[in-house]
């Protein structure tokens, strides 16, 4: 089970507060186009940059800088996915801010393990547009969760 400890807290500034619709380009890691789509991401702005999502068997450490401008973090974590199938990720995020516009890319490498796990390493790079449309709701920003990524958030529910 998560332990929702994290090594250091990567902080996000408030000036990454808010409401913000996205569209996603998925490329394997040598480049192949995979998928496109548009979305919507809260962000909330003095909250930690790493958190699990609710229910997840998955550890997630993030170290890393962010600032009004920029993020630039790497988030560990493992868990298990199935019986004797274990999951081991490398998250990698560079996203850069100007005013109510962001651009971020991502590489997720997953690793697996385990006897009933026969599935070979992957590697995905997510590369998101985004604008902020609106506030944060206050109610969403204020509930307490397990620790995650909102970038990793996204790639769990693809």
């Amino acid at each position: 089970m998560a332990t929702n400890t994290p090594a250091t807290a990567v902080v996000v500034p408030t000036e990454w507060d808010g409401y913000w619709t996205t569209v996603d380009s998925i490329y394997t890691c040598t480049g192949t186009l995979q998928t496109t789509g548009a979305g919507a991401d809260t962000i909330c702005g003095g909250k930690d940059y790493g958190q699990t999502p609710p229910g997840s068997t998955m550890d997630l450490v993030c170290t890393g800088t962010v600032d009004p401008t920029t993020i630039d973090v790497t988030c560990t974590g493992s868990g298990a996915i199935d019986v004797d199938c274990f999951a081991d990720y490398t998250i990698v995020t560079h996203s850069t801010r100007t005013a109510d516009t962001y651009f971020s890319v991502s590489t997720i490498n997953i690793t697996y393990s385990g006897a009933g796990c026969p599935l070979p390493p992957q590697c995905i790079q997510v590369n998101t547009h985004g604008t902020r449309t609106g506030v944060a709701p206050p109610d969403f920003c204020a509930t307490a969760v397990k620790k995650t990524t909102w970038g990793q958030i996204k790639a769990l529910y693809r």
